[in-house]
C-alpha cells in the first residue's frame, strides 16, 4: 500500500534479455518527493530502527547462552565452532550440506591450481602434457569400468605397463609429431627441475578422485539462479562487457562478507536449534517472536549465500545469470513486491511459463487472485508435497487481498499528507502477515505457528506488540525513502 504500482505479484516480462544491467532509467524521477534523509523525522526513524535491532539481537544472543534455561533442551543439536570457542548451530539441513562441502570444493580448486603450476615448473609443458594423457586414460577407465569387479586389475596392469615402457618408448613421444605447432612444448626449458615426469604419474589417481569429488559435490549442491536457454546462448555468442576483474572481485568480496556474517549468526544465535528442538516452553512473547524472526533471517541469508556462490561461479565462466535476491528480507513492506524480488530468476520463469499462459495481468482482480492461487499452489508443490507448504501458498494469496483492497480504496488520497503514514501502517500489517505465512511454510509449520500465535498475541503482550509495530513502521518509512531515492535516479523497480 504505497504510491508504487502493485498491480501483480509477478511483473511484466522484461523487454531486455540481459540480466546484467540495472533497470533502465525511466520518467519516475518526475514524480518524486523532496528528499527526507536530512530531516529530524527520518533521524527519529533511523534511531528507532537501530535501537530495535540492538534489542532484537540481544534477545536472540541471550537465548543462546549456556545459562539460558532452555539450553539443555537443544545443546545436542550444536557442534564445536571456530569463533572464540563458541558452539555453532549447524541444524539447518540445507545450509549444513552447503557449508560442509563449500570449503572442500574451494580447497580442491586451489590445490589443483597449485599442483598444475608445480608440475609445469617441475616437468615443463611437454612433461605435463604427457602426464595429462596418462591421467586422462586412467580417468576414462575409472569412469567406464566403475562397479566392475575386474576393473582394478585392468587399471593396475595398464599402469604397470606404462611404468615398464616409459623410459624406452613414452619419452620418445613428441607432441610435434601430432601437431607441428605444438613442437615447442617438447623442449625442456631451463627452469624445468625434473624432466622424468612419469615417475609421478600415480598422482593421477589422486587428481582423478579430486575431479570426481568436485563433480559429486557440485551435482548435489548445485542450485544456482535459473537462466533461460536464449539468455545463455546470447551471452555465449556475445559475452557481456559487465564481467571484469573488478566487478567479479567486488561480488566475491560481498559473498565472503555475507558468508562470514552467517557464521557469526550461527555461532551466537542458536535459534534454528531452538526451533527444531521446540525448546521454547516458558519463553516470553518477545523471545518467541525473535526466534521466528531470526529463523526467517537465516532462511533468507542461507539462500542468498548459496545462490550468489553459484552465480559467482557462473560469472567466472563468463555467464551472468539473474540475481535471485535483489532486496534484503527486511527491506520489504508489500507482500506482492516481496515475491517479485525473492528468487527472482524463478519469478521470471513463472511469468513466462505459468502467469502469461494463464492470462497475465489482463484477467482483472478476481482473475489475478485465481491465477495467484494456481501459481502459489504450483510453487508449493514444486518445493515439496507437504501440507505446510500448501498452507503457506494459500496464505500468501489470502494475504494479498487486504493489500489489493487497501491500495485501490486509498489510491485517491495519494496527495494527502497522512497518506504516507497510512501506507507505513499498512506495510507494518503486511509485514506481520508475511512473517506468519513464511513461518508456516519454512520454519515452524502449522502446529508451530499455532503455538507462537497463542503465546505472542495475548493481552499481556499488547505493549510489546505496539513497540514492535512502531519499529516496523519506522523501518518502512526508511524503505519508502530508499525507493524514492531510487526513483530520483530514474529507477522504478516495482518491488
Amino acid at each position: 500500500m504505497h504510491d508504487n504500482d502493485h498491480g501483480s505479484a509477478v511483473e511484466s516480462l522484461p523487454t531486455s534479455s540481459s540480466p546484467t544491467k540495472p533497470p533502465k532509467p525511466t520518467s519516475a524521477r518526475k514524480n518524486t518527493a523532496k528528499s527526507r534523509w536530512c530531516t529530524v523525522e527520518m533521524a527519529v526513524y533511523i534511531l528507532v530502527v537501530i535501537v530495535g535491532y540492538v534489542v532484537m539481537t540481544s534477545v536472540a544472543i541471550n537465548l543462546s547462552q549456556e545459562t539460558s534455561p532452555t539450553f539443555p533442551a537443544y545443546v545436542h543439536r550444536l557442534k564445536p565452532g571456530w569463533i572464540f570457542s563458541r558452539r555453532v548451530d549447524d541444524s539447518d539441513l540445507q545450509y549444513r550440506g552447503f557449508r560442509s562441502h563449500i570449503f572442500q570444493v574451494i580447497s580442491i580448486y586451489l590445490s589443483l591450481a597449485f599442483s598444475i603450476a608445480f608440475l609445469v615448473i617441475l616437468h615443463g609443458f611437454g612433461g605435463v602434457s604427457r602426464l595429462a594423457c596418462v591421467l586422462s586414460v586412467n580417468y576414462a577407465l575409472t569412469k567406464t569400468l566403475a562397479g566392475k569387479a575386474w576393473s582394478p586389475a585392468v587399471i593396475w596392469a595398464l599402469n604397470l605397463i606404462l611404468l615398464g615402457v616409459s623410459e624406452k618408448y613414452l619419452l620418445l613421444w613428441r607432441l610435434g609429431y601430432l601437431i607441428d605447432a605444438l613442437s615447442w612444448l617438447d623442449a625442456a626449458p631451463a627452469w624445468v627441475l625434473m624432466p622424468r615426469w612419469l615417475v609421478f604419474h600415480r598422482v593421477g589417481a589422486l587428481i582423478a578422485k579430486a575431479v570426481l569429488r568436485v563433480h559429486m559435490i557440485t551435482s548435489v549442491t548445485r542450485a544456482g539462479p535459473i537462466i533461460t536457454f536464449n539468455d545463455f546462448l546470447s551471452q555465449v555468442t556475445h559475452p557481456s562487457p559487465d564481467i571484469t576483474v573488478k566487478s567479479g572481485s567486488i561480488y566475491a568480496i560481498r559473498w565472503i562478507a555475507a558468508t562470514l556474517l552467517m557464521e557469526v549468526i550461527l555461532h551466537y544465535m542458536y535459534v534454528v536449534a531452538i526451533k527444531d528442538a521446540r525448546a521454547w516452553d516458558g519463553l516470553t512473547p518477545l523471545q518467541l517472536s525473535m526466534i521466528g524472526y531470526w529463523n526467517l533471517k537465516i532462511v533468507w541469508l542461507k539462500l542468498m549465500i548459496v545462490w550468489r556462490f553459484f552465480r559467482l561461479w557462473a560469472m567466472a565462466d563468463g555467464i551472468i545469470p539473474p540475481e535471485n535476491m535483489v532486496r534484503c528480507m527486511s527491506n520489504n513492506y508489500s507482500g506482492i513486491g516481496f515475491w517479485r524480488s525473492w528468487h527472482r530468476s524463478y519469478n521470471r520463469w513463472l511469468i513466462r511459463y505459468v502467469y502469461v499462459p494463464l492470462g497475465g495481468n489482463k484477467t482483472g482482480v478476481i482473475g489475478y487472485l485465481i491465477n495467484s492461487f494456481i501459481i502459489f499452489t504450483f510453487v508449493a508443490i514444486w518445493h515439496d508435497r507437504e501440507l505446510k507448504l500448501l498452507a503457506w501458498g494459500w496464505l500468501i494469496v489470502l494475504f494479498f487481498i487486504p493489500e489489493i483492497i487497501a491500495t485501490r480504496v486509498f489510491a485517491k488520497y495519494k496527495k494527502r499528507a497522512w497518506y504516507r503514514h497510512l501506507c507505513a501502517f499498512g506495510g507494518a500489517c503486511n509485514s506481520f502477515l508475511m512473517i506468519t505465512a513464511n513461518l508456516v511454510g519454512f520454519v515452524v509449520g502449522i502446529d508451530g505457528i499455532q503455538y507462537i500465535l497463542e503465546h505472542v498475541f495475548t493481552l499481556q503482550s499488547i505493549p510489546m506488540l505496539l513497540t514492535i509495530c512502531a519499529s516496523i513502521f519506522s523501518g518502512i518509512q526508511i524503505m519508502f525513502e530508499i525507493r524514492e531515492t531510487e526513483k530520483r535516479k530514474g529507477l522504478d523497480k516495482r518491488f
